[in-house]
């Protein structure tokens, strides 16, 4: 009785909390607290219906099965007195064909990009190959229902089995009651958007290698994170991105297959026939050391998410570089009146929390110039401050710098053409 036990039950230390864990059939396993173990077992004694309490008895023994804490370790190098909470992937890889699933990834996720292509393929093998190493980065997939974003992250899902899992909201994976996180190496969130609230949150799982773990009722306990992160959404703002952003993959979806059952049926159908092995044999194998994995590719579809991201002043000094001239009509080379942009910027703010004094829109200008020259012209009575900005070509210049990527501009004798995210007319 007493080995039935100890395959079903083991005394762990969650926190500083003594807890009892309930192993399930299924591979899961239950935090109960040790009243809820006695109760679970007090109709099972020693002997007859007057003989020693089970539990107790359990309780009190030396070899009862018990360890120190948790941990999360897919290398399985850990110490025996720490409970793995990692059980490997959901299938065994097999040599088989991979074709269906490479050539879906490059022609519908990446549209062709060859350098997309092998770096998302980069990413991939890495998370199965060193699934204990993250790379500090995360996937963001754009694009309407039906174009195979999901079916994108199902193919991992299926490889992480019951170490993925997938949710309909951010606020859910960063929320404070995250015992559900304990054990994933991926978690897709689909259909939602980051949000400003979310922002700095999901940013720590992203980079982070340890997160603290808050069951509900239960003392927080440590655990290693190895968590990456797939976003699929059909929101334009799905993601509040600082100007310098580097953790997101940010990729707009083809739309050449949108609803396309027979297409997706045909690579769900070589999924469920080992497809999903045969992936994880190739990714096994995979040659990823080429691929710079915390240089995320700056595609146009990050520079859309920096742009609707952007603070007041980022985004008026934007729309001026774009047509070349200040919104009051005055060419960009004029020295402007420090107290006239204040006014302007503050205009676009859409919340009070967004107004800013003229020390900060100073501190924000010298963020993205910080050659910025502010003068006070000569004479008497009323002398207002002018800030005086750089040539507009090194302006736009300094600005592409600034979001860590290029920018097509439009030439000045067309100032309002706009610029384009792929540097075209």
């Amino acid at each position: 009785m007493i080995d039935e036990l100890n395959q079903e039950f083991a005394l762990i230390f969650a926190g500083n909390t003594p807890r009892i864990v309930w192993f399930q059939p299924n591979g899961s396993f239950k935090l109960i607290s040790i009243e809820a173990f006695k109760l679970l077992l007090a109709n099972r004694h020693i002997g007859n219906r007057s003989g020693e309490d089970l539990a107790e008895a359990w309780l009190a023994l030396p070899d009862r099965r018990e360890y120190r804490d948790f941990t999360f370790d897919p290398s399985s190098d850990h110490d025996p007195k720490l409970l793995n909470l990692w059980h490997g992937f959901a299938v065994e890889p097999q040599f088989g064909d991979a074709r269906p699933a490479l050539q879906f990834i490059f022609e519908v996720i990446c549209r062709r990009d060859l350098e997309l292509f092998e770096w998302l393929l980069a990413w991939m093998a890495q998370a199965v190959q060193e699934p204990n190493k993250k790379q500090g980065t995360a996937i963001v997939l754009l694009g309407p229902q039906g174009t195979g974003k999901s079916t994108f992250a199902e193919l991992l899902i299926r490889l992480f089995g019951p170490h993925a899992m997938s949710m309909n909201s951010a606020d859910r994976l960063t929320t404070h009651f995250n015992y559900h996180l304990k054990d994933k190496c991926l978690v897709v969130v689909e259909e939602g958007s980051v949000l400003k609230r979310n922002a700095n949150a999901l940013k720590d799982i992203i980079t982070s290698p340890r997160m603290l773990v808050e069951p509900k009722g239960v003392d927080a306990f440590e655990i290693e994170n190895h968590i990456r992160v797939i976003v699929c959404t059909n929101e334009s703002n799905a993601l509040h991105a600082q100007a310098h952003e580097r953790r997101y993959c940010v990729i707009r979806v083809s739309d050449e297959h949108q609803e396309d059952h027979e297409y997706f049926d045909a690579l769900y159908q070589w999924m469920d026939n080992g497809g999903i092995a045969a992936l994880l044999h190739f990714l096994k194998r995979y040659d990823f050391s080429r691929v710079n994995l915390r240089r995320v590719p700056r595609t146009k579809a990050l520079l859309e998410q920096k742009q609707s991201s952007f603070s007041p002043v980022e985004q008026f000094v934007w729309e001026a570089l774009h047509s070349g001239v200040w919104p009051n009509g005055h060419p960009w080379t004029s020295p402007v009146d420090r107290k006239w942009l204040l006014d302007a910027v503050n205009e676009l703010a859409r919340y009070p929390s967004q107004r800013i004094s003229p020390t900060q829109l100073g501190q924000q200008l010298r963020a993205i110039f910080p050659a910025l020259e502010e003068t006070r012209p000569s004479g008497g009575g009323t002398r207002p401050r002018l800030y005086e900005f750089p040539p507009l070509e090194d302006a736009r210049k300094r600005f592409s710098e600034y979001v860590g990527q290029p920018i097509g501009w439009s030439s000045p004798d067309e100032p309002h053409a706009g610029p384009t995210l792929d540097g075209t007319k």
